[in-house]
């Protein structure tokens, strides 16, 4: 009974790594760097932010900081480069009322595969009155909404691409690697055990 409840635990702890999420928080690419620290969203790959107050416009600053943060990113802002890059094409999503759900917000399209967008927090955030920007993997199914870990105090986003292929595989974060490995040792133990066990006739 015993070796069977060490198997069943080192089982269950290897699936819950290899299901684990591949981002403990995203890697820093650009601006103070609270995009990662204030645990807002986890599931990014890349973040670049916080910068200074609300970014997301069509001002010589919000334009300026707008496009720093996509370089960062790796956005493709066409033939024509950052320089002639009409901003004017994106829809501003006010994150309040009936598109929020929970810690939820109903972006109006289908995201698939990699996705970068934007996001303004107020001052009752983690992130104090800055806006940051996210490049995630949305997946294969699809999905039209952006679940954060911390929505407490967002007042708008934009969506500014998705759809695009993910370029290397997901990398499990140390520490699963750790729970995996623990897991298999277990196993392999067990199995020892089993193996060198006196037969009682």
């Amino acid at each position: 009974m015993k070796l069977k409840k060490i198997v069943s635990i080192a089982l269950t702890g290897s699936v819950m790594a290899l299901s684990a999420g591949a981002y403990a928080i995203p890697t820093v690419v650009g601006g103070d760097g609270k995009c990662s620290s204030a645990g807002i969203f986890n599931d990014a790959s890349e973040c670049a932010g916080g910068y200074s107050k609300n970014a997301i416009n069509n001002s010589s600053s919000g334009v300026s900081t707008q496009v720093a943060a996509l370089t960062s990113l790796g956005f493709d802002f066409g033939t024509g480069g950052s320089s002639s890059f009409d901003f004017n094409n994106f829809t501003v999503i006010n994150a309040n009322g009936s598109n929020v759900s929970g810690s939820s917000i109903s972006v109006g399209q289908m995201m698939t595969g990699i996705t970068i967008f934007g996001a303004h927090f107020g001052n009752g955030s983690p992130l104090g009155n800055e806006t940051a920007f996210y490049k995630y993997d949305a997946g294969t199914v699809g999905t039209s909404t952006i679940t954060f870990n911390n929505i407490k105090g967002i007042s708008n986003l934009v969506v500014y691409s998705t759809g695009g292929t993910p370029t290397t595989p997901s990398v499990p974060e140390p520490a699963t690697w750790t729970m995996l490995l623990t897991g298999f040792a277990l196993m392999s133990v067990v199995m020892r055990r089993r193996q060198t066990a006196p037969i009682v006739s």
